[in-house]
């Protein structure tokens, strides 16, 4: 079995600078940060770089890899998208995004089918070690409105 750096070997956690054990705390101190988004949104572009942006705001005090792309390939049930394809997945995923025009103007049922869509994609890219579906409800939340 491969090394996952990531993880501490004595516990098998995620490292995390805090020493954070308790999942209900960690989840606590993210829905802060998180909260914190909608006063200083990403750019508005809705890229990869947003997306990071966005895992950087709501890690940073926890992680030292907050915003960066994982360098392992992860599987939760199913495996996400392999770690050397993440860059020209998220340009394919992103890409279509932007010739979606952002979703802006779709009538109320083609945009959620649209954006639907979008968050399975997302999901599947998984660029990050951990805390993927924070980012991306935080990323979807910011595209919708």
């Amino acid at each position: 079995m491969a090394i996952d750096p990531y993880l501490d070997p004595a516990t098998g956690l995620l490292r995390n600078r805090l020493g954070i054990t308790d999942p209900a705390a960690e989840a606590f101190f993210t829905r802060l940060l998180i909260a914190q988004l909608e006063q200083r949104p990403a750019s508005g572009q809705f890229d990869l770089t947003d997306l990071q942006a966005i895992h950087r705001h709501i890690t940073q005090d926890l992680v030292d890899w907050a915003g960066e792309l994982r360098t392992v390939d992860i599987a939760k049930g199913n495996t996400f998208c392999p770690v050397q394809n993440l860059r020209s997945y998220a340009a394919e995923v992103f890409g279509k995004l932007v010739r979606a025009s952002h979703l802006r103007g779709l009538p109320r049922e083609d945009f959620v089918a649209s954006l639907t869509a979008f968050y399975g994609d997302l999901n599947a890219l998984h660029p990050f070690r951990e805390f993927n579906g924070r980012a991306q409800r935080a990323f979807t939340t910011q595209l919708a409105h």
